[in-house]
Formats: C-alpha cells, structure tokens, sequence
C-alpha cells in the first residue's frame, strides 16, 4: 500500500473514532427566560445549547442560541455526582450570573469575574435554577 493511500487511511480512521467521541459528550439544551452573564458577557434570554468545546476535556464549554448570540466558559470544578439537570444563576435585582450546569452524569461549576463577585457580594442574591434536556 503506498504511503498516501496509508496516510488517507489513518486520517479516515481518527476522524471517525473522533466523531464518535464527540457524540459520547451529549449536548444540553436549556431554555433561559432571562438576559444572563456567562464568563463575563451578557447573552439575551433564548434557547442555549451547551456542549464541551474541547474533545474529551470536561472543563471548557461552548453555550450558544444559533442566532449569533456566544460565549465560551470555563469550569472551576467538575464533580462527576451530578443530579437533576439543570442551570442554576446567581441573581442580584434584575441580573443573572450562570455558575453550575448540572446533569445526571456530572455537575460543573463556573467561574464568575472579579467585577461580578464584588457586584454579587454587595447585596443580598437569590438562586435561580432552570431545568435543561439533553
């Protein structure tokens, strides 16, 4: 077998075992009837699908509406117990900050940005959670 034809081969064989390793990580829909802060940007309420934005890397995530409207987050931590899926916000008068996203296999939590925290820490919040489908 010439090396070209070899070299195809392998590229064809990696590309599927990638496709099927990028199903494996199942995309979360969930439907926000807010305007939110996801890692420091403001995103209009909408329907969102979250997904790993990084193949078999549980710490980075790609959350988008399919109307231009992205952003990408970080998890500061990963807890591999999750529970009832959903999305939970910190809510401060009429802003909403999204720190966890939970499903039955894991729990994520996010990170906010230091102008979020101090403006979070400077007066009483509410947790807001909103279910989500996989």
């Amino acid at each position: 077998m010439s090396s070209k034809k070899y070299l195809l081969m392998l590229i064809a064989v990696f590309s599927i075992a990638g496709l099927g390793i990028a199903q494996a990580q199942n995309p979360v829909t969930a439907t926000i009837p807010f305007d939110f802060y996801a890692a420091g940007k403001m995103l209009p309420a909408g329907t969102y699908v979250f997904s790993n934005s990084l193949p078999n890397l549980d710490t980075h995530f790609a959350l988008g509406d399919g109307r231009g409207h992205s952003a990408l987050i970080s998890a500061v931590t990963v807890n591999e117990q999750g529970g009832d899926g959903k999305l939970v916000f910190r809510q401060r008068g009429d802003s909403y900050f999204l720190t966890d996203l939970v499903t039955p296999s894991r729990a994520v939590h996010f990170g906010i940005s230091r102008a979020e925290s101090k403006l979070l820490e400077s007066a009483s919040t509410q947790t807001v959670s909103i279910p989500v489908g996989e």
